[in-house]
C-alpha cells in the first residue's frame, strides 16, 4: 500500500474514532443522532439539518480561502474538515432511514472491518475494489 493510501486509511479510523467520542457528547445511547433530529421540531427532516450543518462547515472553509485566516481558535481547519467527513456518514444514515432503507441504514450491507492497514469484508475475502461499492446481501 503507498503512503496516500495508508494515510486515507488512517483518516479513516480517525474518523470512526471521532465520532465515537462525539455520540458520547450529543447522542442518547438509544439514538446517536439524536442532536441531528432536533432540526424536525422546526418541520426540517434530519438528514437536510446535516446537511445544513455541513453548509456551516462549508461557509468556514469558503471564508478561510478567500480571506487565508481560520478565525476559530477552537477549531483548525482540519477540524472542520474531518467534521465535514462525519457529518457526511451520518447524513447517508439518517437519509436512508428517512427512505425507508432501514436494512441498509442498521447494516443491511456487507459488513466490513479494518484489517492492519486494509478494508476486508467480515467473512475474510478481500473488500470492496476501488470503487467503493457496496452491496446488499441477498
Amino acid at each position: 500500500m503507498n503512503k496516500q493510501s495508508r494515510r486515507f486509511h488512517d483518516l479513516l479510523k480517525t474518523i470512526a474514532e471521532l465520532h465515537d467520542k462525539k455520540q458520547h457528547d450529543y447522542g442518547a445511547d438509544e439514538d446517536i443522532f439524536a442532536n441531528f433530529r432536533l432540526s424536525e421540531l422546526s418541520g426540517v427532516p434530519a438528514w437536510q439539518g446535516s446537511v445544513i450543518r455541513m453548509g456551516d462547515k462549508y461557509s468556514r472553509i469558503s471564508n478561510f480561502i478567500k480571506k487565508g485566516e481560520f478565525k476559530f481558535k477552537e477549531e483548525s481547519i482540519k477540524d472542520t474538515l474531518m467534521d465535514m467527513a462525519v457529518y457526511s456518514l451520518i447524513t447517508m444514515i439518517l437519509f436512508e432511514e428517512a427512505e425507508g432503507d432501514e436494512a441498509e441504514a442498521y447494516g443491511g450491507r456487507e459488513e466490513v472491518v479494518m484489517v492492519g492497514d486494509r478494508i476486508e469484508q467480515a467473512f475474510g475475502s478481500p473488500a470492496i475494489g476501488s470503487n467503493y461499492n457496496c452491496t446488499k446481501n441477498n
